[in-house]
């Protein structure tokens, strides 16, 4: 091949990756210095999923029936000390969501299925969410309006509010292979919830 031409293939290419990623923005990588009172975390084992996570020792884990019966892996945050309990916004729910769950909870939802507390998610929802999602997971197609890093783990970030805004969530969804996990933190407009309130008790959250 003529070493001109050579030059021009290379540079195409290079042009086309400065095109890509130049127009990417950094994503936030979310650090806190914790308080001496949330220093103390414990980790739990979910057998059911094959992933174990580590919360505030404050936390346990309830199977939760909010996400189509108990046919999706799904758990309430439960606290368990009165003394050290962690006021809004705290951890409230952990979801694992994969490709077939999602399909089956289409397919059978019919009914009662579609009336959850607060108005959401509807099945077709979140099956197309996961398929956005995870293909801008693949390719690493990231905008720092969306998305934060946590604890070496990129995370999408939305907010949502209950029906008569009476509570607020800040939902976190990322993917670990096939499996998309999405933890949800609660708090009320009058208990000074802030999107920086609640990523500084989502800071503390880990998966493996």
């Amino acid at each position: 091949m003529n070493k001109n031409l050579i030059i021009i293939f290379i540079a195409i290419i290079l042009s086309g990756i400065l095109l890509i990623y130049g127009n990417q923005k950094e994503i936030e990588v979310v650090k806190f210095e914790p308080e001496k009172t949330d220093t103390n975390t414990h980790i739990i084992q979910i057998p059911e999923t094959g992933f174990s996570i580590e919360v505030k020792k404050q936390y346990v884990l309830e199977k939760s029936g909010y996400w189509d019966g108990n046919t999706i892996p799904a758990y309430g945050f439960k606290q368990i000390s009165k003394k050290d309990y962690i006021k809004p916004p705290y951890l409230n729910r952990i979801v694992f969501l994969n490709e077939e769950t999602l399909k089956d909870w289409v397919k059978n939802c019919t009914g009662e299925c579609l009336e959850y507390p607060d108005g959401g998610p509807s099945p077709e929802t979140e099956l197309d969410l996961y398929y956005k999602q995870k293909d801008l997971f693949n390719r690493n197609d990231f905008n720092s309006d969306n998305t934060k890093q946590f604890n070496g783990r990129n995370w999408f970030v939305s907010n949502e509010s209950c029906i008569g805004d009476s509570c607020e969530y800040r939902i976190y969804s990322t993917f670990i292979g096939d499996t998309q996990i999405i933890v949800s933190v609660e708090g009320w407009p009058t208990e000074a919830f802030s999107n920086s309130t609640a990523d500084y008790e989502f800071s503390f959250f880990k998966i493996n």
